[in-house]
């Protein structure tokens, strides 16, 4: 390269799509014949044409700010939050909501594209996109943090509150607790360097349930989406339906159950199974009326005893939903139980697509569905529907 490119150096660049994350991807052109330079910009949207300031250098690529947007593209609006930028909670409000789900697909195709080789052409037939019926409004989970009198959620990048009194993405009903809490609770709360953290839950019954300085969903673990996690129940029925015999269903990384509780009915047994926090390495709990047993373990663990015993009972089916990390070690153990049909269901791209490739040898993609749980956020849920070739 001509000349090496230093921090704080400004160029002009075409931003050219949406990043996993909060960043967009520019590349700079140096010279011709030059390999690009490649260039994540935070609070960027596909079709901008900005100038921007070098601010961090990675191995393989830099990071950069806007300096001034030239030329504003189609996909910008104006954010509903006054406090999008500063709050971390969002990262999108920035960007049309039409062209967050054009995002959001584009992250998902290019990500299984590039990592298992599978043609983006078959690739686009099979995906299935389910937008938000709104983008507002959705939220009815919620941690809130607190300060003396302040409530509100962390700073983007950093562990500072800021102090925030309406939140567009919560429902109302979570709104309304908020509000009476900051008036009738909080102040006995109050003081120089008092810290708190308050979590609220929306129920299926209307109820908002309250958990002040409490672990993480000591009240219950529920999705943050309750039409989201609809869509994404319906599409794991439809998608367990299809498989010829059902016999067995596994259930891994299942909590409670909230994936399958639709096809409990369906199979003759279906088997959750989750970690237990207390430290349980193994236990089993067989509801006889319904056939669904809860087996609190580690999957590994699980799967390490299941291929052990003396006559296995294979699965039909499995559905998987691990977490951000994807199934690491597992996907290949998974994939070698045989069940005619794997369900894998995942919120981030590149683990998902890095399971797949575990996959692959045995199974072919008979589906894929991106859900949009997390307006406003780079955040996506997706599924795919692998049959056993």
């Amino acid at each position: 390269m001509t000349e090496p490119f230093k921090i704080d150096q400004e160029y002009d660049v075409n931003i050219e799509r949406m990043s996993f994350g909060p960043r967009a991807v520019a590349r700079i052109h140096y010279t011709e014949g030059d390999r690009p330079l490649v260039v994540f910009v935070e609070g960027a949207a596909p079709g901008d044409r900005a100038r921007i300031r070098l601010t961090h250098q990675h191995k393989n690529y830099w990071e950069a700010e806007i300096v001034e947007v030239l030329t504003a593209s189609n996909a910008r609006t104006q954010p509903l939050c006054r406090h999008f930028g500063t709050c971390g909670g969002c990262q999108w409000q920035h960007l049309t909501y039409e062209a967050q789900l054009a995002a959001k697909k584009e992250i998902l195709l290019h990500q299984i594209e590039k990592t298992t080789k599978v043609p983006r052409s078959e690739l686009e037939t099979i995906l299935n996109v389910h937008g938000a019926s709104s983008p507002w409004g959705y939220r009815t989970r919620a941690q809130v943090r607190g300060q003396g009198r302040n409530m509100g959620f962390f700073e983007k990048h950093s562990r500072n509150l800021v102090a925030i009194e309406e939140c567009p993405v919560l429902h109302p009903k979570i709104m309304e607790q908020w509000k009476r809490f900051r008036k009738e609770k909080a102040p006995e709360l109050a003081g120089p360097n008092k810290e708190f953290k308050v979590e609220w839950t929306l129920r299926e019954s209307g109820k908002v349930t309250e958990a002040v300085n409490q672990p993480h969903a000591a009240l219950g673990f529920t999705q943050i989406n309750s039409e989201g996690n609809a869509t994404l129940k319906k599409i794991v029925e439809t998608a367990a339906m299809r498989t010829t015999t059902k016999d067995l269903l596994w259930d891994l990384y299942g909590g409670t159950g909230n994936l399958v509780d639709l096809l409990i009915p369906s199979f003759e047994t279906t088997l959750t199974v989750d970690a237990e926090n207390q430290g349980v390495r193994y236990s089993s709990e067989q509801n006889e009326t319904s056939g669904h047993t809860v087996v609190k373990a580690k999957t590994k663990t699980f799967l390490q005893l299941w291929s052990q015993s003396k006559d296995p009972k294979h699965p039909n089916c499995i559905v998987v939903d691990p977490p951000r990390t994807g199934l690491e070690d597992n996907a290949e153990k998974i994939a070698e139980v045989g069940a005619e049909r794997v369900i894998l269901v995942s919120c981030d791209p590149a683990s998902l697509a890095r399971d797949l490739t575990k996959f692959l040898a045995l199974y072919e993609i008979r589906s894929l569905d991106l859900i949009d749980m997390f307006p406003q956020t780079y955040h996506l849920e997706s599924v795919v529907e692998l049959v056993r070739r």
